[in-house]
């Protein structure tokens, strides 16, 4: 195992350790080691003033030391480790991590208890020589069914905790290493900084997901309105008046609205670079081989796939729906009749329209509007649904603001553009690679109008 890893051996992460009788059929184990290049009677001292309000956690100290850096040095006034104490989870805070076991020099154990005073969480931490005067530092942490998160479900916390908790974890040993390696603290710091900027955006990447999901998860079953009376979209809502997730976008385009509908209506999916990648990636995760896909206009395909036209008003607005389970690995899309769909309720669907529209100005250009609405059809199907929905909702990346260079391009050089909204125009000039109305239209329907499997 090399120096400065933190992934436990399989050998490591088998074996049992100090605490794990203490919660016999855990919900989550976590097992991570490091080598450090020093003898474990210089380690010990990192350990027996861990905390927040301590020495620290020798993390992310913005996130679980109130940002009061972690300490560089040994404390002698907290050296001394008893049975019973408590290590703060955050600075200030009379609760925290309860020593159940301390050997020094060997192992720590620290404990969180629930209310009814049973362990919820074990932290051992273990001291192992190993050959060349160095020091195995094992870590494992075990979760008991009682364990809670800010309220969120369990599968949810399954999903969301374990990147952050490597993240933080990893951050940990990689800090206790590098202090305790005082004879080589010089090169070891080169490397810390190196690895500090990474870690640092790994983190925010897996607390900013993790917020995002349980936001989406919150979010769920309150969908916003229309932010003006001239936005709501009346056509649509007769196929679904209520529900209980939507997506819209605008964009100001240099064209009028039955060019600009026109173009929307014949992009190619196949185009985009990114809608590419997702079938790639979409045929990896479900096995199949890969199949090039014909060029295809935007509203041939969606029929093609099983999606029907539920209005089509030329040269303003086309909208289309599909009920479905999209949580299914190989998503299959059922078109029904304009006058049932509203009204067909069958349990373990979800129903989902989409709408392209094209809204004249007074100057002869445009603005494009896309909305997509869903709603599940029963209890069971809207449980699934919202878990799947606050899963890849955060990895959405529609951005409908790089809008049609080329369809501009074909009313020659444009005029000024009204300004529609503060956050809805921004000029196509100088990007290379955009063909067609959107990109937006390419981006924002990808995860609806294509199943997982479309491409094999």
């Amino acid at each position: 195992m090399s120096l400065h890893s933190v992934r436990a051996t399989s050998e490591e992460a088998a074996r049992p350790l100090l605490g794990d009788a203490l919660i016999g059929n855990p919900v989550a184990v976590r097992t991570h080691a490091t080598t450090i290049r020093c003898g474990a009677e210089s380690v010990w001292p990192w350990l027996a003033q861990i905390g927040a309000g301590r020495a620290g956690w020798y993390s992310y100290d913005m996130i679980d030391n109130g940002g009061v850096p972690s300490a560089e040095r040994i404390e002698p006034a907290l050296q001394h480790v008893e049975v019973g104490d408590v290590f703060p989870f955050v600075s200030g805070s009379p609760d925290g991590f309860v020593v159940f076991a301390c050997a020094p020099g060997r192992s720590l154990l620290l404990v969180a208890l629930g209310a009814n005073g049973a362990p919820v969480v074990t932290w051992a931490f273990v001291l192992e020589p190993v050959r060349g005067g160095c020091t195995r530092l094992l870590v494992r942490v075990r979760a008991s069914k009682a364990y809670q998160f800010h309220g969120l479900p369990s599968w949810l916390l399954k999903r969301i905790v374990p990147p952050g908790h490597f993240v933080m974890e990893r951050r940990q040993l990689l800090g206790i290493a590098r202090r305790a390696e005082h004879e080589t603290r010089s090169a070891a710091r080169t490397v810390h900084r190196a690895l500090r900027t990474s870690g640092a955006i790994l983190g925010l990447v897996a607390l900013g997901y993790s917020g995002l999901v349980a936001a989406a998860w919150q979010g769920y079953g309150r969908p916003p309105r229309a932010a003006a009376e001239h936005e709501a979209d009346g056509v649509l809502d007769r196929f679904m008046p209520a529900y209980e997730i939507v997506e819209r976008h605008k964009v100001g385009v240099r064209a009028s609205a039955d060019v600009t509908l026109a173009a929307a209506r014949e992009q190619d999916l196949q185009r985009s670079a990114i809608v590419r990648a997702i079938f790639r990636a979409r045929e990896l995760a479900v096995g199949a081989g890969h199949r090039p896909r014909p060029e295809t206009p935007l509203l041939s395909e969606l029929l093609t796939l099983g999606w029907g036209v539920l209005e089509d008003l030329p040269g303003k607005e086309v909208v289309i729906g599909a009920v479905t389970r999209p949580w299914e690995a190989e998503v299959v899309f059922h078109a029904l009749p304009a006058d049932q769909f509203a009204s067909v309720a069958e349990p373990g669907f979800v129903k989902i329209v989409v709408s392209l529209r094209a809204d004249p100005l007074a100057d002869g250009t445009s603005v494009f509007r896309t909305e997509t609405p869903a709603v599940a059809t029963d209890a069971e199907a809207r449980a699934k649904f919202r878990r799947y929905w606050s899963l890849v909702s955060p990895g959405r990346v529609a951005d409908p603001l790089n809008v049609a260079p080329a369809v501009e391009g074909r009313r020659g050089t444009p005029g000024p553009r009204e300004h529609v909204g503060p956050d809805t125009i921004r000029s196509g000039h100088g990007r290379k690679g955009m063909t067609g109305v959107a990109r937006a239209v390419r981006v924002l329907l990808h995860r609806w109008v294509t199943p997982k499997g479309a491409a094999s």
